[in-house]
């Protein structure tokens, strides 16, 4: 589960600058002026926003999901293929 929780972020970060740097070409924004969150977000269009939050939620709640992992395999409550997932 480890191993594809990471491979699922990438695959969402990958996405999600596939679809962000076009998007923010597109409506000639400065990258320097979209440092801070929200400053931009009404020039982009909603698809290419949902992506953008999928990819930043993969960096809240899966910590919870990596320390109960972490504890697992330090405490016996991995078996051997979850372990080798």
């Amino acid at each position: 589960p480890v191993l594809l929780m990471i491979l699922w972020t990438a695959i969402m970060w990958l996405w999600m600058y596939a679809t962000r740097i076009p998007a923010m070409q597109k409506a000639q924004i400065n990258p320097d002026d979209a440092r801070h969150p929200g400053t931009y977000s009404d020039k982009i269009p909603p698809n290419v926003r949902a992506v953008a939050d999928n990819y930043n939620h993969l960096h809240e709640q899966p910590t919870i999901f990596y320390a109960l992992m972490v504890f697992a395999a330090l405490t016996g409550g991995a078996d051997a293929l979850m372990m080798k997932l």
